[in-house]
């Protein structure tokens, strides 16, 4: 009888013990998930950003063409 009962307790540690081996190692991956979640995000936003940039500069440098051949056809017709 206490064979068993030692056994039996035995395999509860053991089996406690890759139970808790495997919840840390699902902690350490939903861990590693967030940051990785994290990042995509910021790189999302931050493409986003320079999209808008870029968008912003174009139309200013088309702005100001049109005002500089504004300005230059403008001239012509007043001479």
């Amino acid at each position: 009888g206490s064979r068993r009962t030692r056994s039996f307790q035995q395999d509860c540690r053991n089996t406690a013990a890759v139970n808790r081996t495997a919840v840390n190692a699902q902690q350490h991956q939903n861990a590693a998930d967030t940051v990785e979640r994290k990042g995509q995000r910021k790189q999302q936003r931050q493409a986003h950003v320079n999209a808008q940039a870029r968008h912003t500069a174009e139309g200013n440098a088309h702005q100001h063409a049109e005002e500089k051949s504004q300005q230059i056809h403008g001239d012509e017709n007043h001479i």
